[in-house]
């Protein structure tokens, strides 16, 4: 059996890419083990009885322990693996990412805007996972973005991302949510994994399938903001305002 582990910043599509992972019949892929709130296992194993990795308060009195436990329970697959993201154990996660034997997969999501819109939709309506696979929205979330707010949060996950490039070793997989629907990016990976190569489905759908623009409320100053610094034109690229805003 062997082992991998994808590394993210949340709201960067890191659920997309385990039910992608998951559906390849060669590979056991959990989602957030580490998660604050919950023990995420892999989809179709979240109402089996029969599996158990243990409790909560176990998994936090002793995480290594936990993480052998994972590991044992590979149910036969020639591959298992999980997500752990920012800030979610840092000691933990240094070790997987110096563990030369373990397949890193790091995945970025190019947007930086589009991710924190995501993390502020998701806290306004509490849903952070969504396994609908069909298109239901047809109209925006809008939310307020504070200008700093925004900056501070862009910057933390610049240096999550740096602090990472210094930590691994071994083989690494680097994966842009942009592309995960890409078959040539899926065989690709499937390939460096060492993995047949075997059509992905996805058990999910993008959430926030529309413009980053529309999804603010107060649209006019944040563009106001976002011109007035030469750092923040990425992001102003990213929003892409209508010429009415500009």
């Amino acid at each position: 059996m062997r082992r991998f582990v994808i590394l993210a910043t949340p709201r960067s599509g890191s659920n997309l890419l385990c039910t992608l992972m998951h559906s390849h019949p060669d590979v056991l892929c959990h989602h957030e083990l580490f998660n604050p709130s919950g023990i995420f296992t892999a989809l179709p194993l979240r109402d089996d009885p029969q599996f158990d990795l243990g409790s909560l308060l176990a998994r936090d009195a002793d995480p290594a322990a936990f993480l052998e436990a994972v590991w044992r329970h590979n149910l036969g697959y020639h591959w298992l693996g999980f997500k752990i993201t920012d800030p979610q154990q840092p000691a933990l996660r240094k070790q997987l990412c110096q563990d030369p034997t373990i397949h890193k997969i790091v995945l970025r999501r190019r947007s930086a805007l589009k991710a924190y819109l995501s993390r502020l939709i998701a806290e306004h309506t509490g849903r952070w996972e969504d396994y609908r696979t069909t298109e239901t929205a047809t109209t925006p979330i809008q939310v307020h973005v504070d200008y700093a707010r925004l900056r501070a949060a862009v910057t933390h996950n610049q240096k999550f991302y740096q602090g990472l490039e210094t930590q691994l070793a071994g083989p690494v997989t680097r994966l842009a949510y942009e592309d995960l629907l890409k078959s040539t990016t899926q065989q690709t990976l499937l390939h460096e994994l060492g993995l047949r190569p075997k059509p992905l489905h996805a058990a999910s759908r993008q959430q926030n399938p529309f413009p980053a623009h529309a999804m603010v409320s107060n649209l006019t100053t944040l563009v106001d903001q976002l011109k007035h610094d030469q750092d923040d034109l990425n992001l102003l690229n990213e929003l892409n305002p209508p010429p009415a805003y500009q």
